[in-house]
């Protein structure tokens, strides 16, 4: 039984990472077409620091526990 329903959530999880990756795909075409070349460009330039500044803003969270 254990072995089962561990091969299941394993597909579950496959599942669930695949259609996440398509999904994501079809809305970065969705935002190019809208945005354009441009703001593709500036998006790929500010999203590295919106996400870092999450990540320190987490770790400092976490350090002080």
């Amino acid at each position: 039984m254990r072995k089962n329903s561990f091969a299941v959530g394993c597909i579950i999880l496959m599942a669930a990472n695949i259609i996440t990756r398509f999904m994501g795909f079809f809305y970065r075409v969705y935002m190019s077409k809208s945005i354009g070349a441009g703001g593709m460009g500036l998006y790929q330039l500010i999203m590295p620091a919106v996400f870092n500044k999450g990540k320190i803003k987490l770790s400092k969270h976490y350090n002080s526990l």
